[in-house]
């Protein structure tokens, strides 16, 4: 969801830290993304919002509303990106366990907080082991350099796109 707005507008100068993809959710699906990567962190509210490392995205849809417009056997990863009360652990949980029972046809994996890397819900895709996964990004490549793990756009313009792996395959910028 990084390709929303940032929701204040003080963090406007470090959208390019931020921004892992240029093309709106739909556009993704209809290039022929088979999977998504779902970033939450919890509002004083309780409240879900879009996020990826200190940014919070401006969006007008729930993530009810987003996981409705997924088609049919979508797999969704489904993270903790950060933690600012203590009740965001068992708010996580709760929504894991929400929207694993309301959308029957997505596939979910994740369940993890970020910081600490720790799994905090098991979705019942996993309960037989990892999903196998290739992540085709920036900000984890081996041959990125310095600046390409921090601007992740700039790693895609000199890499492109890998082929994809068995499994699921999560690409920035699709």
């Amino acid at each position: 969801m990084s390709y929303l707005p940032p929701r204040h507008w003080w963090m406007r100068p470090f959208r390019a830290i931020a921004r892992c993809q240029s093309r709106t959710l739909l556009e993704q699906l209809d290039a022929g993304a088979e999977a998504v990567d779902l970033r939450v962190c919890f509002d004083r509210k309780g409240v879900a919002q879009f996020a990826h490392g200190a940014m919070t995205f401006r969006c007008p849809l729930t993530i009810e509303k987003v996981l409705d417009r997924l088609p049919s056997c979508t797999v969704v990863r489904l993270i903790l990106e950060r933690k600012r009360h203590a009740s965001d652990e068992r708010q996580f949980i709760r929504l894991c366990r929400a929207v694993e029972s309301a959308y029957p046809w997505l596939v979910f994996f994740g369940g993890y907080s970020k910081r600490p890397w720790c799994r905090l819900y098991t979705f019942k895709s996993e309960e037989k082991g990892d999903m196998p996964l290739t992540q085709h990004v920036g900000s984890m490549a081996t041959d990125a350099r310095w600046y390409e793990r921090i601007i992740p756009t700039l790693y895609h313009r000199r890499k492109g796109h890998a082929e994809p792996q068995s499994g699921i395959n999560l690409y920035d910028f699709l």
